[in-house]
């Protein structure tokens, strides 16, 4: 009985070993989880970060672009007013110039004459 009573502390000696070792390595377990699921966020959270510079970098650069197409075109339809300006004043030149030759008035440099009819000539 006495052989007995032995075997069984020490039975209950390793089992409380035992369990005092698995708790034990049940922590270290949890405790590197709890390491790795913080790096595991710290991750996440660069990657959100980078993410977000990156968006907020194309979206700076598509604004750019677009203020630089809207100028270009801006300056398109200024250059084509423009050149319709010149061209409307071209016609309205050509047409008052044929009206002088047709009345029989020319320009000459700054000074208006008149062409001189068969009968002047003298």
């Amino acid at each position: 009985q006495a052989k007995l009573q032995t075997e069984q502390q020490n039975l209950q000696a390793r089992t409380s070993t035992d369990q005092a070792r698995i708790q034990s390595d049940a922590q270290s377990k949890a405790a590197a989880i709890d390491v790795q699921i913080q790096k595991l966020e710290l991750e996440k959270r660069r990657l959100m970060q980078d993410g977000m510079s990156i968006a907020q970098s194309v979206l700076s650069e598509k604004a750019d672009r677009d203020a630089d197409m809207y100028k270009n075109d801006q300056d398109n339809r200024t250059a084509l007013d423009i050149t319709a300006m010149r061209i409307e004043a071209d016609i309205r030149e050509s047409a008052m110039h044929k009206d002088d030759v047709h009345r029989g008035n020319w320009k000459n440099g700054n000074s208006d004459h008149t062409n001189p009819t068969p009968g002047d000539m003298t």
